[in-house]
């Protein structure tokens, strides 16, 4: 499996760890440093820790945490924050939604930002986006669990209902494919076994 990492910047050399174990880090694309052959986590979790150094010589630490699979929190209570760790978990979510949806027949376009850090400030347009996706998972499958219908005064219930919309999706698509499998010599053309 291979973990990508948007930094920005001039950066000329990266190395660092996913979970504790070293990875060699090479320049994939416009400023996406990749890891290859990753080992899989058990628990879908990769906390990456990296040391970016750019052209002048200057070093940056950049720490963030990438997930596989669902991993969604649905039980926050009043006072609750929301940041960058959860909003690369509900983009991994998407991103991993999207890929069992189209796995199964059902197409969605999803475009989820993954690499937020603790630095970042959310723009309206990337709240929009990020809201845009959930929706279009939900949609595509048969979501009836309510999310906010705009960026503007999130709540913590609101918080949880953008996972729990999630979390219905994969319940719903995993019970499709479990109806769906035939039963080997539970039934014959003309009766029963």
């Amino acid at each position: 499996m291979q973990q990508n990492v948007y930094i920005s910047g001039d950066i000329s050399y990266v190395s660092g760890a996913i979970n504790g174990t070293s990875y060699v880090w090479t320049l994939t694309g416009d400023h996406v440093w990749s890891a290859s052959n990753v080992t899989r986590s058990e628990n879908g979790e990769y906390v990456i820790d990296l040391t970016a150094i750019d052209t002048a010589g200057n070093e940056l630490h950049v720490t963030t945490t990438t997930y596989y699979g669902l991993h969604l929190i649905t039980d926050r209570g009043p006072g609750a924050y929301y940041n960058a760790s959860d909003l690369n978990r509900v983009g991994a979510a998407v991103e991993y939604l999207a890929a069992r949806l189209h796995d199964n027949g059902y197409e969605v376009s999803v475009s989820p930002k993954l690499n937020w850090t603790v630095l970042d400030i959310p723009s309206v347009s990337q709240m929009e986006t990020y809201l845009g996706d959930v929706g279009r998972i939900k949609d595509s499958f048969y979501g009836t669990q309510e999310i906010p219908s705009g960026v503007n005064r999130w709540y913590w219930y609101d918080a949880n209902n953008i996972e729990k919309a999630l979390q219905e999706v994969e319940i719903l698509l995993n019970r499709m494919i479990a109806a769906t499998v035939a039963q080997c010599g539970i039934l014959h053309a003309g009766g029963y076994v």
